[in-house]
């Protein structure tokens, strides 16, 4: 959720790994489909988490939905990773720098 929009219905999520500092990794990979969010994260330093997400083959109403997120991303800065199972967040944060560029003149122009 960004705000109090959902965008992706369905995550299911896996450490990938655990790296040498104690880094976990954790994606959606195994889940197939046309993204895949990916966070890094440190017990030892929470303050400095790494979150990505890629497109795979996506039709055009899946990237429609990814440029959604994406400026709601950059508008709200916060997100919500909701575990149904436990009827709360798995993780939440503030995203402060979206990397994202387009060949249109904004985001919102992209939408459109």
């Amino acid at each position: 959720m960004v705000g109090e929009k959902t965008f992706f219905d369905y995550v299911l999520f896996r450490t990938q790994e655990i790296e040498d500092d104690g880094t976990y990794v954790v994606s959606n990979k195994e889940q197939g489909g046309y993204f895949c969010f990916e966070f890094r994260i440190n017990p030892n330093n929470p303050s400095k988490p790494d979150f990505k997400i890629n497109m795979n083959n996506a039709n055009n109403h899946e990237l429609l939905n990814y440029v959604r997120f994406i400026n709601a991303l950059k508008n709200e800065k916060d997100i919500h990773i909701y575990e149904l199972s436990r009827g709360e967040d798995f993780i939440a944060g503030y995203i402060n720098a979206i990397d994202y560029k387009t060949s249109f003149l904004s985001i919102e122009e992209e939408i459109v």
